[in-house]
């Protein structure tokens, strides 16, 4: 519970946090924020009446909501009383005659609200466009490098492809495209141990500062990767947790068989997990069950990446 509870906190209270955006709060805001106060029971308190107003006239209009809820927090009617007769009678005959550029004044906040609101989902439709637009083409380059370098599936495909690369910076960038495939993908998302805690980090921190890493330990990390699509278990699948998840479930497969006495490989898909995955095969109406990572680990299996 308590690792929720801070991983919760942090995201609260990010912006107040070391480096965050009221870190080093200037004097000249300190200045400006000064009558701010430090609590919002007024505004739940307005909203309370907001709430009450609404069950008890549930035809108010918008404009007679803020009157009713200005008239009371500001204590209008107290203020009222110790005004003397001609004072009173002066200011609710001043308040009649301006009911219409109130409610002029009204509609124009209400436009400028509306006119708001329509630009800053434009801007959220637009920020989600080119978002959108960023993973697809990130995914297209993934796509690419697996057209380029292959999924490695196995510890040793791993040693057998980089010994056919001579240059070490193509080994590094065949790693960091394995680790990528694996991770935007196919999704493989181990447990967040230590043994996983950085298994996609391209780099470490060394005395303060991040070091790119090595051949030999983004060799470590993919192999650690490969060992992983074998060993997931089955409480992941019990629990409902994107970690962990079987690495099969929701691929195209290529399945190995011996038919006649020759091996004959079989499309299919991989709808469901556990233990035991049901698989569709090509041009065939029936379901089956295999226990599919031993396939998997032996070779017998292949993801597909379409």
């Amino acid at each position: 519970m308590l690792p929720a509870l801070s991983e919760l906190s942090v995201k609260i209270f990010v912006d107040h946090l070391t480096d965050g955006k009221w870190d080093n709060v200037t004097d000249q805001l300190k200045l400006k924020t000064a009558s701010v106060q430090k609590h919002n029971k007024f505004a739940e308190s307005v909203f309370g009446f907001l709430d009450q107003l609404l069950r008890k006239k549930n035809n108010v209009s918008v404009i007679s909501s803020e009157a009713y809820i200005m008239f009371t927090a500001n204590k209008t009617q107290e203020w009222l009383k110790n005004k003397d007769e001609a004072s009173r009678k002066e200011l609710i005959d001043y308040a009649c005659k301006s009911v219409e550029k109130v409610r002029k004044n009204f509609k124009q906040r209400k436009q400028q609200n509306e006119q708001r609101q329509r630009e800053l989902l434009a801007q959220s439709i637009e920020r989600a466009e080119q978002e959108e637009a960023r993973r697809v083409a990130k995914l297209e380059k993934f796509t690419d490098k697996i057209l380029f370098y292959g999924l490695w599936q196995s510890e040793d495909s791993v040693d057998d492809n980089l010994s056919l690369i001579n240059s070490k910076t193509e080994k590094i960038e065949s790693l960091k495209a394995q680790l990528n495939i694996r991770r935007y993908i196919l999704a493989q998302k181990p447990n967040k141990t230590d043994e996983y805690k950085d298994i996609y980090s391209f780099s470490k921190l060394v005395n303060g500062q991040r070091k790119p890493l090595s051949v030999e330990e983004l060799v470590i990390q993919v192999k650690r990767l490969v060992r992983h699509a074998y060993s997931v278990e089955r409480k992941s699948a019990d629990n409902n947790n994107n970690n962990n998840m079987p690495l099969l479930k929701g691929k195209a497969i290529e399945h190995k068989f011996m038919v006649d006495g020759e091996e004959t490989w079989y499309n299919g898909t991989v709808p469901g997990f556990p233990d035991w995955y049901n698989v569709f095969y090509a041009n065939d109406a029936a379901i089956y069950s295999y226990k599919l990572l031993k396939d998997y680990q032996e070779g017998n299996l292949k993801i597909v990446v379409n």
